[in-house]
């Protein structure tokens, strides 16, 4: 084989080689394009994945926290209205023993304390003795009450206690052993009102 053959069939092969090296460059090139697309789809949807949980747990995180702060919210509005319930109905009440009070300055206060005397009696069935307590400024008044007292049950022993019972109005019955006790003064009048005050200013509320 003369030199210039050997020299083209070298040439050749370099040719060869090259157009081989080529093709397997171009190939691995392409297959790590592949590679590297089929990772980046991957990895995007991966991506996608984690940011969608991750945006689920803020979303969940966030309710969580405004459905604690609507129900702080609602505590502390409910605490406010009972405090302001509360309020009125303590309002209400002062008003009322001070316009019970207030009857002591009218002209048929007497009526008053024997009507009071009238219903508390109701409660003293069997009873044939009485003391009956007043407020110290109506004291004056225990003499004339017991003599309608007398009157209306003839029955029964009534006395009026000279010290005061330690209220600012209405009476207080006690059975001569002390065994029954009706306590008819303004202070029990109002406690016994507060339940009504209360309903009433829970349907304006």
């Amino acid at each position: 084989m003369s030199d210039a053959e050997t020299r083209r069939k070298l040439e050749a092969m370099r040719e060869y080689i090259l157009d081989t090296a080529g093709y397997e460059a171009r190939s691995i090139v392409e297959d790590a394009r592949k590679k590297a697309e089929e990772w980046r789809s991957e990895e995007a949807e991966r991506l996608e994945r984690e940011a969608d949980l991750i945006l689920r747990n803020a979303r969940v995180r966030a309710e969580e926290i405004r459905l604690r702060q609507t129900s702080a919210a609602e505590r502390e509005r409910n605490r406010q209205a009972m405090r302001y319930r509360n309020k009125l109905i303590h309002d209400a009440a002062r008003m009322l023993g001070d316009r019970l009070r207030d009857l002591r300055n009218r002209e048929d206060y007497p009526a008053v304390l024997r009507g009071l005397l009238a219903e508390s009696m109701d409660a003293m069935g069997g009873i044939d003795e009485v003391r009956i307590l007043l407020a110290d400024k109506d004291i004056h008044l225990g003499n004339e009450l017991a003599e309608y007292a007398q009157k209306a049950w003839p029955g029964v022993s009534f006395t009026v206690e000279h010290e005061p019972a330690p209220i600012s109005g209405g009476l207080w019955l006690i059975s001569g052993d002390g065994s029954r006790r009706v306590n008819a003064d303004w202070d029990a009048r109002v406690q016994d009102l507060l339940p009504v005050l209360a309903e009433r200013l829970g349907q304006i509320l």
